[in-house]
This record gives structure tokens, C-alpha cells and sequence, in this order.
């Protein structure tokens, strides 16, 4: 009976953990609006023209979704996929930079982020079918003949990359600070945050592929780099403490297609554009100008 209640508590504090992770670690829309509300691009975005719609996601999940349009005619589209735990106004500072050199821009807050519904984080597993159907919900809207590309910031370049496997219609996508295997950023500072052992990962995984049917040591988009034949442009900061520099450098690697990897000096986490913000937009429109589209 012992033995039982130990093993039963033992789940119910893996069971714990994993719906921590998938669930319930989110920073509130108040609390991203005190954050953001200060900074030069939200006052960009409080005063751009922009439409709300709602886009069906994988499984008819409903995505909050914002065009915020160019200011001349363009056929050029970006779509910004935003980060763990945040939500589309984390997309801003890249969105205005977009903006700038003339792209319509669509950002969107991830499945169980923003001001959707509730729902578990699959770290890119679902999230890349979204934004699938958030590609193909803008050619449907804006035409057949437009051209799209991508921007993910941290998990949003895991989605991002996830997204390979299943081929999509795009011309490029920048890769800012992400991972290509979800298992190193578990270990690092995430479980560090909530106190957890490294060692635990191994048992909260099997729960979580329990509960939530997916597996954290199973999510590494860096396994579709290899057939990829879309342009990929990789920033990171070099004082990344979250997602550590080394994983862009393997991605970088491991890509089969055309690449660019830039790295900053210094930059923490999703800190590179604010590092350096005339290098990031001089390399960053490099690339965009060099891929075909």
C-alpha cells in the first residue's frame, strides 16, 4: 500500500509538472500590455490601421489573428510567430521593422496563448499545423499570387521549423533565437524556474505523453532541416541563457537548402533586434532581398 501511494504520488507530481509546462506557465494579456505599452513599436502598432479576424487552426481551433497592412500596394506577406508563454504583441518589434520595407504583416496569438481558449502548448507539433492553416487562410484572403515569409522567435522557430515536414508555400524564414531540440531547454532554464531536476524529464515526459499525447524528447524540428529547400536566415544572441546559442549553430548545420547565420555578441534571449537593431534590419533585409519571390 506504501509502495502504491509512493508511486501515485510520484505521477501526480510528473503530472504536475507537465501541466505547468503545457498549461498553465503564461504571462497574462495585461501583463505583456505593461511590458509592450512602453517600447517605440507599440505606439507604431496603437497607431496602425489593422483587421481582426479569426483563422481555424488544426482541429478547428479558433487563432486570434491581426493583419496590420502595408502602406502601399505590396504583394510581399509576413507572417510573425511569437514565443512561449507570450502572445502576438511580442511580435511587434519585428512587425514594424517588416512594415518599413514595405511587407503587409499578420501576427497571431499561438493555440493556448493570448486571447484564445485554453488549451496545452505541443511546443511546435500542433502549432506547425496552425500555422499552416494561417498561410493558407492568407492566400486564401490576399490571392493566389502573393508571397509569404516567415518570422519565428524562439518556440516560434521550433513551429516554424516544424512546419517543413509538411512543405509549405513560402519564399523564406528568419529563425530568431529557437530550438531544433526541445530536450536541452527543458533541462535549462525552464526547469530551473520551477525548481525541477534535470533528471525528472525523463518520467514528466512519459506522463505528459500520457495526458497530453506527445513526448518533450520527441520534439526536434531540427530532424526536417535536412531535405529543406526553403531559405532560412538563423539569428541568436551569444548570451542566450534559455535557449543556448549552440542549437542555431546545429540548425544552421543540419540545413539542407540555402542559410545565413548571424550571431550577436552579448544578446540575451529574443535580445538580438534590440541588441543591434541597424545590423539586425541590414542582415536581416539582405537575406529577404537575395531569396527568389
Amino acid at each position: 500500500m506504501i509502495l502504491l501511494i509512493l508511486v501515485l504520488s510520484f505521477f501526480a507530481f510528473c503530472a504536475f509538472i507537465a501541466t505547468a509546462v503545457n498549461v498553465l506557465y503564461r504571462h497574462s494579456e495585461k501583463e505583456i500590455l505593461r511590458r509592450e505599452q512602453p517600447h517605440e513599436s507599440y505606439r507604431w502598432y496603437a497607431q496602425m490601421p489593422k483587421e481582426t479576424y479569426t483563422v481555424s487552426g488544426y482541429a478547428d481551433y479558433p487563432l486570434h489573428t491581426e493583419y496590420l497592412p502595408a502602406e502601399g500596394e505590396s504583394d510581399r506577406f509576413v507572417i510573425i510567430v511569437h514565443g512561449y508563454a507570450y502572445n502576438r504583441l511580442g511580435s511587434l518589434k519585428y512587425a514594424e521593422l517588416f512594415h518599413k520595407h514595405g511587407f503587409h504583416c499578420i501576427i497571431y496569438d499561438n493555440r493556448g496563448h493570448g486571447l484564445n481558449r485554453k488549451t496545452y502548448c505541443t511546443f511546435g507539433i500542433r502549432e506547425s499545423r496552425d500555422l499552416m492553416a494561417v498561410i493558407e487562410d492568407t492566400y486564401r484572403r490576399y490571392g493566389p499570387d502573393i508571397h509569404i515569409g516567415l518570422h519565428g522567435e524562439s518556440m516560434g522557430t521550433g513551429t516554424v521549423l516544424a512546419l517543413l515536414q509538411y512543405q509549405p508555400n513560402i519564399d523564406f524564414a528568419v529563425c530568431d533565437c529557437g530550438f531544433g531540440d526541445l530536450e536541452p531547454v527543458l533541462k535549462n532554464k525552464l526547469w530551473q524556474n520551477m525548481r525541477a531536476p534535470a533528471w525528472l524529464l525523463k518520467p514528466v515526459s512519459a506522463v505528459n505523453r500520457l495526458l497530453y499525447g506527445f513526448s518533450y524528447r520527441k520534439v526536434k524540428p531540427i530532424q526536417y532541416l535536412p531535405d529543406n529547400r526553403i531559405p532560412l536566415c538563423f539569428m541568436h544572441g551569444t548570451a542566450d541563457d534559455y535557449i543556448d546559442v549552440s542549437q542555431s549553430k546545429a540548425m544552421y548545420e543540419a540545413n539542407g537548402g540555402y542559410g545565413e547565420l548571424h550571431l550577436y555578441p552579448g544578446a540575451g534571449h529574443a535580445m538580438a533586434l534590440l541588441s543591434d537593431p541597424a545590423r539586425y534590419e541590414t542582415e536581416l533585409f539582405e537575406f529577404v532581398e537575395e531569396v527568389p519571390g
